[in-house]
């Protein structure tokens, strides 16, 4: 009986989830900031392609970091996805089910036009 316990996984609260949501949408909007306001704001130059080639090659740094920010930002959405997922499934796994897809979309189309 003993050995049995300590092989089931211990379920996490409906509190924990939420702070664990909560951090997971700081980091978020601080990753998402930079890696979409900040580093492009920087670096690209509206209406010259060369002057914005320059930026990149010259901030070669910046460019790499605000795209790593970028990343974390899209991992940070898809694990609030989890997150919204495991804290509405008891309202409704309909409507649980749809957000789950809108919100993976939405990251899905938003990593696309990044590559671009």
């Amino acid at each position: 009986m003993e050995g049995e316990r300590k092989l089931m996984p211990r379920r996490l609260s409906i509190q924990t989830y939420a702070r664990i949501g909560g951090v997971l949408f700081l980091v978020s909007l601080v990753a998402g900031g930079f890696g979409e306001g900040f580093a492009p704001a920087q670096l690209i130059a509206t209406g010259d392609a060369a002057a914005t080639a320059r930026h990149i090659l010259n901030s070669d740094a910046l460019f790499r970091v605000g795209f790593a920010c970028y990343l974390v930002d899209a991992l940070c959405d898809v694990a609030l996805t989890v997150v919204f997922y495991l804290l509405l499934r008891p309202v409704s796994l309909i409507v649980t089910l749809g957000i789950v897809l809108f919100r993976l979309m939405a990251t899905a189309t938003f990593a696309f036009g990044e590559l671009f």
